[in-house]
């Protein structure tokens, strides 16, 4: 977080706007901690800056306020304001979930699963060990991940990633879906449309569509960047 504020380059921050795993959102005294972590005066080696007000939301918020400022069709919209929005978001430390209906936070329908891309990533290192041998570590396949890499080299063979992280989804993917699915018993409305996002996201996209037959299911633009961009916009408000 300092680092960005750095990058901004702005020696006073009016608003800023981050989020929490669901479930951290929850509780106050991790709400307020953080709070008073960044506001006020902050000293770097590249010189000061100041944060006025801060702001924390549930991390999924981010990506829904994002779709509210996409271009969206006449359908889209309508789910939006009359129905069920469910955001997925598949971060690399925890798989968090938001219900929005007609456009309020739904907070005893959302939480957080810890079974999300760190765990699915050592899933995926596992597989390729089982069918290809070697000891692929978790970290360089994360690393390839984040330099957009289609294939990971093991024993001087390039193994394509896809179709493993894939199948490291469906099996620890279910997991937390299964607790989302437990989550959303308690609601009586039906799901109008997933929103799917997180570097993960793309992975989950398939599950959420047959969780939730009937329901449009989304990936966000820029996944990975859906929630930073709605924290901006919700700054704005």
């Amino acid at each position: 977080m300092t680092a960005a504020l750095v990058l901004a380059d702005r020696p006073v921050v009016e608003r800023l706007v981050t989020g929490l795993p669901v479930e951290q959102a929850r509780d106050p005294r991790r709400r307020e901690a953080l709070r008073r972590t960044l506001i006020g005066r902050h000293r770097t080696e590249r010189g000061g800056f100041e944060v006025g007000e801060v702001r924390i939301v549930p991390q999924p918020v981010g990506a829904f306020v994002d779709l509210l400022w996409s271009d969206l069709d006449s359908e889209t919209l309508a789910r939006i304001e009359e129905g069920t929005v469910l955001v997925l978001d598949a971060g690399y430390y925890s798989f968090d979930w938001a219900v929005v209906v007609a456009g309020e936070l739904r907070r005893g329908a959302s939480g957080t699963s810890l079974e999300a891309m760190s765990v699915l990533i050592e899933r995926a290192a596992g597989l390729i060990a089982e069918q290809h041998g070697g000891r692929p570590q978790p970290l360089a396949l994360e690393a390839a991940l984040r330099r957009g890499r289609e294939h990971l080299l093991v024993l001087g063979k390039r193994v394509l990633l896809q179709p493993l992280l894939e199948h490291a989804a469906r099996e620890v993917g279910g997991v937390a879906l299964e607790a989302l699915r437990q989550a959303l018993r308690r609601e009586v409305t039906n799901v109008d449309l997933v929103l799917v996002t997180g570097g993960g996201g793309a992975l989950y996209k398939r599950q959420a569509a047959e969780l939730f037959p009937g329901a449009q299911v989304l990936l966000a633009r820029d996944p990975v960047g859906a929630n930073a961009r709605g924290f901006f916009r919700y700054g704005q408000r």
